[in-house]
Order: structure tokens, then C-alpha cells, then sequence
């Protein structure tokens, strides 16, 4: 298996931020002979180009906080630094959609737990060889991949008014399945000859950590 691509990002001025990647790069250091980690520069709300990616994008208050009463503040979209972060990883979706060379998303305080090396070959293995239309092997955002043809039709969903309600981490759970079910831009996907030739079409674990202090 060739090397893949581990894009992590990662806040280059931040030193919180840096630390976290240099720990995480180490943890992945046993298995550099199958993966390669490439710093990608955040998106911040101090990013030259922020106002132009969140305005790309439909955001809506928070359904998760819709319980909670008397506070009218829990009614607010996402925060500047949440709306940032988010497109960050639109952003890398975007770019896979552009590409047919497949790679994986990783956060800078993603950490992989010595033990579970094998099992972490054994998800890229599995990945590779079931060409996994969508495969998230970490905690939350920690570690994912996207073929390009979910790229593509995740990119349209988020570029026609797809509410973002949530954190990312459900709102790619939503755009998986609006990929497999329905979609106002494209048919189905589980209509299609690809899915019904597919074995399967996503993996599901939890190999990896996050950091918790630095």
C-alpha cells in the first residue's frame, strides 16, 4: 500500500497549537511507513479570506440547544472560532472533491494510542481494499476520509443552503446520509449501479484519542 496523505490541521502562530501537532506527529511516527502528515493552516476568524468561506455557508442555531430554556443566547448560530473551525474542514472536502488522489483529515490533538497500531493498519487496509465512500476511524473529526464522489455531492449539499445546526461532527453524519438516501442535487446514491456493485460503502471505529492537556 502506498503512503496516504494525513492533512492535519493545524494553527501555525498558535503555540498551544503547534505543540499538540508535534505530539500527535510523534504518536504517529511507528506507522510513517504507511502514512504521511501534512499540516494544513486553519482557518481562523483572523484568516485573510474567513468572511468569504462562512458566507459559502448555511448556518442555523444549534438544534441541540432548543431544550434548553430561558436563555435566548443558546438561540445564536456558532461562534466566530466554531464557524472557523467548521469550514476548515469544508474546505478540505472541497479540495477532495477536486482530486481522485484519496487522503485523510485529522485535527492537530488527534493521537494514536500505541495499541491500537495494528488495528489502525488494519482500518487503512480495509479502507483501501472496500474503495469506502466515506471511512472515520477517530474520535468525532479526529481522523476521517471521503471518496470523491461524496466529496463532490457534500460540497454541492453545503453550496445549495445545507443547515448547518450542529457541530461538524453531525453535520457529516447528516451529509453521509443525504448522500446515500436523497438529495435536492443529485439522485440517491443508493439508487445507483455503484452502490448496488459495492460491498460496502463506510467504516466506523475508534482507534484514536485526543490529547486532553499539553
Amino acid at each position: 500500500m502506498s503512503k496516504i496523505k494525513f492533512y492535519q490541521i493545524v494553527m501555525p502562530d498558535n503555540p498551544t497549537s503547534m505543540e499538540y501537532h508535534e505530539l500527535s506527529k510523534k504518536s504517529f511516527e511507528p506507522v510513517n511507513d504507511i502514512i504521511e502528515i501534512v499540516p494544513f493552516e486553519a482557518i481562523t476568524p483572523h484568516h485573510s479570506d474567513f468572511e468569504e468561506h462562512e458566507s459559502r455557508y448555511n448556518w442555523q442555531h444549534l438544534l441541540s440547544h432548543d431544550s434548553i430554556q430561558n436563555s435566548k443566547d443558546f438561540k445564536k448560530p456558532h461562534s466566530p472560532t466554531e464557524r472557523a473551525g467548521m469550514c476548515s474542514h469544508w474546505e478540505l472536502i472541497r479540495q477532495r472533491s477536486l482530486t481522485d488522489e484519496p487522503f485523510f483529515v485529522t485535527e492537530h490533538d488527534t493521537y494514536l494510542i500505541p495499541e491500537k497500531e495494528d488495528s489502525f493498519r488494519q482500518s487503512l487496509e480495509l479502507w483501501e481494499d472496500y474503495d469506502l465512500h466515506y471511512a472515520n476511524i477517530g474520535l468525532y473529526m479526529g481522523c476521517y476520509s471521503l471518496s470523491r464522489t461524496f466529496a463532490e455531492q457534500a460540497t454541492l449539499l453545503l453550496n445549495n443552503k445545507f443547515p448547518i445546526n450542529g457541530g461538524p461532527y453531525g453535520c457529516m453524519e447528516r451529509l453521509f446520509k443525504t448522500f446515500l438516501t436523497g438529495s435536492h442535487v443529485n439522485k440517491p446514491f443508493e439508487k445507483t449501479e455503484d452502490y448496488k456493485n459495492k460491498e460496502k460503502t463506510f467504516m466506523m471505529s475508534l482507534l484514536k484519542s485526543k490529547l486532553n492537556n499539553v
